[in-house]
Formats: structure tokens, C-alpha cells, sequence
């Protein structure tokens, strides 16, 4: 053996072969000791022949080096990072320069840091005003032989990678170390006509299936990839275009879900709750005014008279114009407990509305007048409003007959509230008017009341 040994170093001699020599691999798990640069972190080391790369599972980017396996000498590129704040006593480091060795078994290594102190505000540029550049010993432990990625995320399975398909999935770990089982749900690609699912090896993928699709208004069956639309459902099929109480939604019979605003003028619209009782609060308030409401014998002798004067604001809305497109409607509410209105009445003078030959609107910027004998429209026969911009506004309302949309027997002791509201066609544009808490009669067939 001492010969064999004494012939490698000096000659061959025949028939004996030289026992290869071992090749150093640091590739693993890594601590520092009295390093400026590692400090107490853990950091990924990988090896490839005479190329390492180090890494950290806490921060982002890769240190690239040198090593010699036989000799395991070591040295690390930090030209990229010259340019960078590395913190030292007194300073940040200058003219950074790492050489070591690592042992035979790979397990540790022995390094002196060398480099100088510089310290001026950003950028800590590098340069010629480094002082104190010397040597620090540091050291390092390989604390396990497993690794994760320094690449992980770049789309390609490198060593110590399970998986590693990109950005942007759920399939593959974060570190590129597990892979989730073939069937597990991923991200969606936003087409119905395809599974969203892991293939088991990190890639999320689409296969297409055969699920119904469409809608409720033309539904479809999935068919390589596609949904294959059918028919489209009859007009007036019930669909939800909206998730809004506030409308009805059908069907149009083209395959499209329509949503109808149902709110009327006496009402407000809660998306959650629906429609609820107009807050007369939120109106123009009266100054003073009246409310008389008289059911008669007979429905066809039923009677509601209102007059309010309201202050001029800053915020004060013109008449809009009834002669084409705002209708008005008188809205009488009541609270027979808090939190619970209840409308009594919400009778409409429609836009543009002709009685007999003639319009039944009229006016202008500065007076507005109904006037319909017959009260053909929800039994209104007579709205006047005037005011001059800056001067008070000032309203009165009358109706009679079988066509008041009154209840058959009135309140009684409930605080009622009355308001007058412009509108054209669903879009609420103004109201005026105010509560009544002190009747003077209040009972199932009478109510009169002033402020």
C-alpha cells in the first residue's frame, strides 16, 4: 500500500491503479459565523461542478461563486452588490473581497472577509475615500444536505426543485419543494367550459368539460372548451340581472336578463331591503302648512286637500317641466311605530298628460299648474306651484273621487307625513313638504291637521 501510494505521487507502476480522489460538494443547508455579510440567516447553497449559488429563504436575489472541488477553495462575486449599504461597526462596508475553504467532508468552511469602512450618506457609493480595509475571519456549518431553490419561480425544475412552472399558482409551493395532488382545484381562467385543476407535477391546468353553461335566460351545455347555447327562454322568465331588490328582472326573449326599476315616487330603494317608504325628512321642509283627508260614504265622496309653504335655499330646485317630461305625485305616509312607515297615499299627476282636448299642464319657470275636472289620473284634480328663484315656494294639491288610491279606513293617532314629488319618468328630482303631529281630527274617516 505505502508503495502503491509512493507510485501515484511519483510513477506508475504496473499494475497498480491511483484510487480517484474525492470531489468536494458543499451543496446544502448553511449558517454563518461572524460574517458582516450573512449574519445569522440560513441560506441555500447549491453546487454545479465549479459554479455555487447561494440564496436565502427570507430574501430575494442569488450570490454566485466559485469553488475548486478538490481544493475547496471558495470565492463569492460581489461585484453586483459593490454599490449596496452593507452595515459594518462605524460604517457600511467598501471594497468587499470573501475567500475561504471549505473542508473535504463539505460540512464547513473557514473565511476571511476583507473590506473598509465608508460612511456618507446615499448612495454609499464605493470609491477611493475606503478606509481601515482589513481582515475578519468568519466561518460557516452546513446544519443539513437538503436544499430548497435559489430558481424556484423561473418555470424550470432545477435541482432541489419537486415543481416549478412559473408565477402565478397554486400547484407547485412556494419554495418549489411540493407539489399538490393531481385534482386539487387552482386558478380559475374564467371559462365554464373547463376544469380548473393540478396535474399532481405543480402545473394547473384546463381540461374542458361537459357542465351546463349560459344562462337562465339561453342556457348551453359545455362542449370541447365552448358553451353551445340553446334557445333562449320565452320573454317574461324570471332571471336576476342585478342582485337589486329595487327591480323586477326578466327575460327579454333575445337571451337577455332586464332589470325594471319598481320603485315608485313614495318610495326609496334599499338595495338590501328593497324598496321602503320615502323619508320626508330628506325633502324641502314646509314652513307651514295643512293636510285635510276625508273618506266618504261612499269611496266615489273621498277627499284630499294639502297646502305647504316651503323657505327658499340655496339648493332650491326649478319646477322641471311637466309639460314634457316631470310628473308629480303626492305621497301621504304614516309611522304607526319607529322604523315603520306605511304609505296611504301616492296619487300621480303624469307628464305631459292631456284632459279632453286640451294639456293638462301648465306653466313655466316660475309657476307650475294641473288642472283636471275629471281627476282621471289617480283622482287628482288640481296641483299649483309657484315661487320665484329666491322667493318661498308655495304648493297646493287637491282630489276627489273613486279613483284616490285611499285605504278604505284611516289611521288613527299615527304621525302622518306629507310630500310633493317631481320626477321624470323613475328619477327622483325634487320633493317638497313635512309632518303633521298635531291634528285637529284624527280619526278612521277624518284627518285634518295644520303646522
Amino acid at each position: 500500500m505505502r508503495l502503491a501510494t509512493l507510485a501515484c505521487g511519483v510513477t506508475l507502476i504496473a499494475g497498480w491503479a491511483c484510487p480517484a480522489r474525492a470531489t468536494i460538494d458543499m451543496t446544502g443547508t448553511w449558517t454563518f459565523s461572524g460574517s458582516v455579510l450573512f449574519g445569522s440567516g440560513t441560506y441555500w447553497v447549491q453546487q454545479a461542478g465549479t459554479l455555487v449559488t447561494l440564496c436565502s429563504p427570507q430574501a430575494s436575489g442569488n450570490l454566485h461563486g466559485t469553488i475548486d472541488p478538490e481544493t475547496g477553495a471558495l470565492t463569492w462575486d460581489f461585484s453586483p452588490y459593490q454599490n449596496q449599504p452593507i452595515p459594518v461597526p462605524g460604517g457600511y462596508a467598501c471594497e468587499f473581497q470573501w475567500t475561504g475553504t471549505v473542508s473535504p467532508d463539505g460540512n464547513s468552511l473557514t473565511a476571511n472577509e476583507r473590506y473598509g469602512t465608508f460612511c456618507v450618506p446615499p448612495p454609499f457609493t464605493c470609491n477611493g475615500q475606503c478606509t481601515g480595509v482589513s481582515d475578519h475571519p468568519a466561518s460557516g456549518t452546513r446544519v443539513s444536505t437538503s436544499v430548497g431553490s435559489c430558481n424556484c419561480g423561473n418555470g424550470i425544475v432545477d435541482p432541489g426543485e419537486v415543481c416549478d412552472p412559473g408565477a402565478g399558482t397554486s400547484c407547485c409551493s412556494s419554495d418549489c419543494s411540493t407539489a399538490a395532488p393531481a385534482g386539487t382545484g387552482c386558478q380559475d381562467d374564467g371559462n365554464p367550459c373547463t376544469d380548473d385543476v393540478c396535474d399532481g407535477t405543480g402545473a394547473c391546468t384546463h381540461p374542458a368539460n361537459t357542465a351546463p353553461c349560459g344562462s337562465t335566460c339561453q342556457s348551453g351545455v359545455c362542449e370541447g372548451g365552448t358553451c353551445q347555447l340553446g334557445s333562449p327562454a320565452p320573454a317574461g322568465t324570471s332571471c336576476n340581472a342585478d342582485n337589486n331588490r329595487c327591480t323586477v328582472d326578466t327575460c327579454d326573449g333575445t337571451g337577455h336578463c332586464v332589470a325594471d326599476y319598481v320603485c315608485g315616487p313614495c318610495t326609496t330603494c334599499n338595495p338590501a331591503a328593497g324598496c321602503v317608504a320615502l323619508a320626508v325628512t330628506s325633502c324641502h321642509q314646509m314652513d307651514h302648512g295643512g293636510l285635510d283627508i276625508r273618506l266618504g260614504t261612499t269611496p266615489d265622496r273621498d277627499t284630499v286637500r294639502g297646502h305647504f309653504v316651503t323657505p327658499y335655499g340655496p339648493t332650491e330646485p326649478a319646477f322641471g317641466d311637466p309639460t314634457t317630461t316631470t310628473s308629480y305625485t303626492f305621497c301621504v305616509l304614516n309611522s304607526s311605530s319607529p322604523g315603520v312607515t306605511n304609505i296611504l297615499l301616492d296619487a300621480t299627476a303624469p307628464a305631459a298628460s292631456t284632459c279632453g282636448a286640451n294639456p293638462c299642464w301648465s306653466g313655466g319657470a316660475t309657476a307650475v299648474r294641473y288642472h283636471d275636472p275629471a281627476g282621471t289620473s289617480d283622482g287628482v284634480r288640481s296641483i299649483r306651484g309657484n315661487g320665484a328663484p329666491g322667493a318661498k315656494r308655495r304648493w297646493s294639491i287637491s282630489g276627489r273621487g273613486a279613483a284616490l288610491p285611499l285605504p278604505s279606513v284611516l289611521p288613527a293617532g299615527d304621525t302622518i307625513s306629507a310630500a310633493l314629488v317631481a320626477h321624470d319618468g323613475p328619477t327622483f328630482q325634487n320633493c317638497w313638504g313635512g309632518t303633521f303631529t298635531s291634528p285637529t281630527t284624527n280619526s278612521t274617516t277624518r284627518y285634518h291637521a295644520k303646522k
